[in-house]
């Protein structure tokens, strides 16, 4: 049975729980670290460009990582190589780790693992969606919603090539991106709380 937006986000919940303050320092430490940047000016602005990929990428392998940590009823958590996976991090996701180390920001590092392939992938997202948006603005938006699950692709199987991830990526997006769409728009109430901290309440609206 296809799970309704509401459950998604009751499940995103409870697999956050005893781990949302991590998010929160991932979310802060990312805001600073773009914006500290950003302030240098046209310096700072080419250094972002140059951690950006790696970071988004990072960020996926943490998600991913955050999710193959699947709570039981007992409340303990499956270690993920119980779960089949595809991934050199394999050592990072023993269950040794993730049961001492739960909170661990190590995953975010592993995006520069695979520097120059993170670039690529965003960089092949950009151009596609340029390209299509040559025709109109709705056929490049409709294949940036296609392309949105590329870097978690990445994250749980790094040797993909970029054009197998957007294949991936497209198949998997294939009947849900209405529902991307929605599921998005349903944070509208917590992007207004954003807006109204003066950005500060990201940091809880992100993770």
């Amino acid at each position: 049975m296809e799970k309704s937006i509401g459950d998604i986000k009751r499940i995103a919940r409870f697999q956050l729980s005893g781990t949302g303050l991590n998010c929160v320092i991932i979310t802060f430490a990312f805001y600073v670290i773009l914006s500290t940047f950003f302030e240098l000016g046209y310096p700072g602005k080419i250094i972002i460009l140059l951690i950006l990929s790696p970071l988004l990428l990072g960020t996926a392998i943490y998600s991913v990582y955050m999710v193959r940590t699947e709570k039981l009823a007992d409340g303990e958590k499956t270690g993920i190589l119980d779960i089949p996976m595809i991934s050199p991090f394999g050592i990072l996701y023993s269950t040794k780790i993730v049961r001492t180390n739960k909170t661990s920001l190590k995953p975010i590092l592993f995006g520069f693992k695979y520097y120059f392939k993170a670039h690529a992938m965003l960089l092949a997202i950009i151009l596609r969606t340029a390209l299509w948006s040559l025709l109109l603005i709705i056929p490049g938006i409709i294949k940036l919603i296609s392309s949105s699950m590329c870097f978690y692709i990445m994250a749980d199987k790094p040797d993909i090539s970029i054009s197998e991830a957007l294949q991936l990526s497209d198949k998997m997006m294939e009947g849900y991106k209405k529902k991307f769409v929605l599921l998005n728009l349903s944070f509208v109430g917590w992007v207004a709380f954003s807006l109204i901290t003066c950005l500060l309440g990201t940091v809880i609206t992100i993770p």
